[in-house]
């Protein structure tokens, strides 16, 4: 957990989004469902806890 305040982020994407130059990444309402969207597309990139890793996707980084 970073454990940072998200507000500065938040700030920065609705920037981007407003002025037209980027999109927020994709929000999921869970580590599975990450996974899955990761999964299906092979330019995606996600950020899961590693218990929802399996076989479907490749870890590039462990963080600990």
């Amino acid at each position: 957990m970073v454990r940072k305040d998200e507000r500065p982020g938040q700030a920065k994407w609705s920037k981007l989004v407003f002025t037209g130059k980027g999109s927020a990444p994709r929000e999921f309402p869970s580590g599975e469902d990450v996974v899955k969207a990761v999964a299906a597309d092979p330019h995606a990139i996600g950020y899961v806890d590693r218990s929802f890793v399996n076989m479907t996707v490749k870890v590039i980084l462990t963080v600990k």
